[in-house]
């Protein structure tokens, strides 16, 4: 009787498992094949009733029971695969050449708006690197620091939408170190000067600073080019320019000779207080006897097929970028542009070269502001030069 139940137990094993394997073309027909154990089915929503814990609505027992605790663990891995950290892979290449960098050690700064973190980590000779991110939109910065070199060579920044598993290229900015000391006329060194700096790139980290307790100070990661760098002590001030060259430390001396005017003592600003309140109620009277002009709104470019489909061909950045254009009645200046939408500096002018290099838009730069307008291309489908 023993050898008949025995026989029995094995032909509804053998056909439980058989049943299960008939399953698995379906379950790791995906990319998620590695994230399941083989040989382990799937649940369907009929069979877990979450507010019970238990399968199908019911405690089972015995040999049920049994086949049911693996089908809940894939359930469970499922989910948490779903859910959890992904994967983005970063190749990392210099913007200017295009090649690889290799052998550096890079600092990471990522921020989803709920949470800031960093790691420092070492790119080897195939120029990855690799994160593990919960699911969002991040805001990564990038340092990067070829130990062979004196200074810093490249700075980036970027926004990233995480939602699977992502290989990306990342281009990198290259810069540079400073280091200086502030003099007086007599070649007294000051500390506490305040140092301010204006350099031909719009990416990096240059802000002002204060010389230290030596009357010295320094700067890491400088956009290269032209940097001039001023300084404040007192009612003295004084500049000098530098050249900031990729992975290069250079050093500046700045002597502190002008001396900034103070107004005067006197009594010319009631001169001027009477002769504006001329002009005051001189203006009063001209507009009380014509009407002013009204300042029209600039008004929206209106979009025809051709221009949808080309904004569907467009990224987030980019996308936004024209929308705010077309909003504007076709133009509007790149600083403008950046307060109104919020973006770095890094990926507005990331986005606004990637756009005027597919002719979308057309960018004049008027002394130190850079108008940018929709291009006849994209307005009218006129062939660009």
């Amino acid at each position: 009787m023993r050898l008949v139940f025995a026989f029995c137990l094995g032909l509804m094993l053998f056909a439980s498992l058989a049943a299960a394997d008939a399953n698995l073309s379906g379950i790791f027909a995906g990319n998620e094949s590695g994230i399941i154990p083989p040989g382990v089915d799937s649940l369907d929503d009929t069979q877990l009733d979450e507010s019970s814990g238990n399968l199908g609505g019911a405690p089972q027992a015995g040999l049920m029971a049994a086949e049911a605790a693996p089908k809940m663990m894939a359930a469970v891995a499922t989910a948490v695969w779903e859910g959890g950290p992904k994967s983005l892979g970063l190749l990392i290449k210099d913007v200017s050449t295009g090649e690889l960098i290799t052998n550096a050690h890079i600092r990471v700064f990522m921020d989803n708006g709920k949470e800031k973190t960093g790691t420092l980590r070492f790119v080897g000779d195939d120029g990855r690197m690799d994160l593990q991110l919960d699911p969002g939109q991040w805001a990564i910065t990038m340092m990067l620091d070829i130990t062979s070199t004196a200074g810093k060579d490249y700075y980036s920044e970027m926004d990233v939408p995480i939602n699977a598993d992502t290989n990306m290229t990342v281009f990198l900015q290259p810069v540079g170190s400073l280091s200086g000391e502030v003099l007086d006329s007599n070649s007294n060194l000051l500390p506490g000067a305040t140092i301010k700096f204006e350099c031909a790139g719009d990416y990096g980290l240059d802000s002002s600073s204060v010389t230290d307790e030596f009357g010295t100070f320094s700067a890491e990661w400088l956009p290269i080019g032209s940097c001039r760098i001023f300084a404040l002590y007192g009612s003295k001030a004084g500049s000098a320019t530098v050249q900031i060259v990729r992975g290069q430390l250079s050093e500046i001396r700045i002597t502190l000779e002008q001396t900034i005017a103070k107004a005067q003592q006197d009594y010319t600003w009631l001169i001027a207080v009477a002769v504006a309140a001329v002009v005051a109620l001189f203006l009063f009277h001209t507009r009380m006897r014509k009407k002013p002009a009204s300042k029209e709104a600039p008004q929206p470019v209106k979009l025809d097929n051709r221009m949808e489909a080309m904004l569907s061909a467009l990224d987030d950045v980019e996308r936004k970028i024209v929308e705010r254009l077309i909003e504007n009645g076709g133009q509007s200046q790149q600083n403008k542009l950046g307060r109104e939408l919020g973006l770095p500096k890094s990926s507005l002018s990331r986005a606004i070269g990637g756009l005027d290099a597919r002719h979308l838009i057309v960018t004049e730069k008027l002394g130190r502001v850079k108008r940018v307008e929709l291009s006849p291309w994209f307005l009218n489908g006129k062939k660009p030069f």
